[in-house]
């Protein structure tokens, strides 16, 4: 699930002008929870619904964080969003 997610808002990202470190912080950010959950899970501590909702959970405040880092980036219309100099400038 987390590499379906994240392979589409990476299409998204890119097609809406996004360059690529923001848009690897982003995608970072919705697989981090798994890589800090997995064990627990293997551990038999989180049944496989558990995991899903927590790991959900978990991606929100995450992105947010990757969000205020670029808070420029991301408080403004994307109206005028193109992929020129915008994604040149944060490839």
């Amino acid at each position: 699930m987390t590499a379906n997610m994240t392979i589409g808002m990476t299409v998204w990202m890119r097609f809406r002008g996004h360059g690529w470190a923001p848009t690897a912080e982003m995608d970072g950010a919705m697989a981090l929870p798994i890589v800090l959950l997995i064990g627990p899970y293997w551990a038999g501590v989180l049944s496989e619904e558990a995991l899903l909702g927590v790991m959900h959970a978990l991606m929100l405040p995450f992105m947010f964080v990757v969000m205020l880092r670029r808070y420029d980036e991301y408080a403004q219309t994307h109206q005028g969003h193109s992929t020129g100099h915008e994604a040149a400038r944060n490839a």
